[in-house]
């Protein structure tokens, strides 16, 4: 399995960079889209809670956590 970063373009999508298959090779897309009023972390917030610094994490189950936007630099 592999990853291809695509852009949709309001009718396909469409790969950021060549792709090494050949003409008619069909596939699957998985769409992964994130709809939340939380603002996304930080990275400082991020390094934080990886390093366990002991403060408590800003989620309190793992279905809240996967929900939190990525980290912003």
């Amino acid at each position: 399995m592999s990853t291809i970063d695509v852009v949709f373009d309001g009718r396909v999508f469409v790969p950021a960079t060549p792709v090494d298959l050949p003409a008619g090779t069909k596939t699957v897309v998985v769409v992964y889209t994130h709809q939340s009023d939380r603002p996304a972390m930080t990275k400082a917030e991020a390094e934080r809670i990886l390093n366990g610094d002991g403060t408590p994490l800003p989620w309190t189950t793992v279905e809240e956590a996967l929900e939190r936007p990525r980290f912003q630099a």
